[in-house]
């Protein structure tokens, strides 16, 4: 018996959408702005975007990893092979998102501006600001992602910076 239902369940799960892992990576082992300051302040507006409800994202500051030396990624998450296809809106990209976050001080200025800076002190690196949603269970569109618009545009926008070695 417990042969047969192993049988059936190994069936079945053969006939399911394999899960993959999607990285947000930037092109260029280093940004270009480099900044020489540890306590960067930034003023973020996208209260203008297109086709989303600006009231959903916030901007952040993540940490970059540098990969064999040809990008920095941004972050990961899983998802069915198939999800970038998707016209629906199913896909809870964030709920799992892998990311250095950054510690930040985020001032809401009106709806979609901010004025955001670390919480602390940065180190020499790479990092990038993002805008993440407000809410880990809202879900996306995975052709938005592929495609970059609407909400898809939002999550994969993200602005490179450096702190220089000698950055005070």
């Amino acid at each position: 018996m417990v042969q047969q239902g192993g049988s059936i369940f190994s069936g079945m799960m053969s006939h399911r959408t394999p899960t993959v892992t999607y990285v947000w990576g930037v092109p260029a082992p280093a940004s270009t702005n480099v900044v020489q300051t540890v306590s960067p302040s930034f003023s973020i507006d996208f209260s203008r975007a297109i086709g989303v409800n600006v009231e959903d994202y916030e901007p952040a500051i993540v940490k970059l990893t540098p990969a064999q030396n040809t990008c920095r990624i941004a972050g990961a998450t899983q998802g069915k092979a198939d999800v970038r296809s998707s016209p629906a809106a199913d896909w809870q990209i964030y709920s799992h998102f892998l990311e250095e976050r950054v510690a930040t001080h985020a001032e809401k200025q009106a709806a979609g501006k901010y004025k955001v800076s670390p919480a602390s002190e940065l180190q020499p690196g790479e990092y990038g600001v993002v805008l993440r949603p407000r809410s880990k269970d809202k879900k996306f569109a995975g052709g938005d992602v592929a495609r970059a618009q609407g909400d898809g545009l939002m999550f994969d926008a993200i602005w490179t910076f450096q702190v220089s070695e000698d950055a005070e």
